[in-house]
């Protein structure tokens, strides 16, 4: 199946919102944090999308750029 309204393409300017991050590296912390513990954190790889706004990206108001996973609809 065929989606026109998308396509792939290199990576030419800043990140910006929609873009898709192959292969994304997240950090999953524990489900609960107990004081004076020290806690393992698991890296996770997943495709994800950019859902910071474009223009805090692009004047640095944001130090952490929120993602959410990204699944294809050939997936489901």
């Amino acid at each position: 199946m065929n989606f026109p309204w998308y396509r792939i393409i290199p990576q030419t300017g800043p990140l910006q919102q929609r873009d898709i991050i192959r292969n994304c590296q997240v950090l999953q912390p524990p489900k609960k944090l107990e004081a004076h513990r020290q806690e393992s954190i698991i890296v996770k790889e997943i495709d994800a999308i950019v859902m910071t706004q474009s223009c805090d990206l692009g004047q640095n108001k944001v130090e952490i750029v929120l993602v959410s996973p990204f699944y294809q609809l050939k997936d489901f």
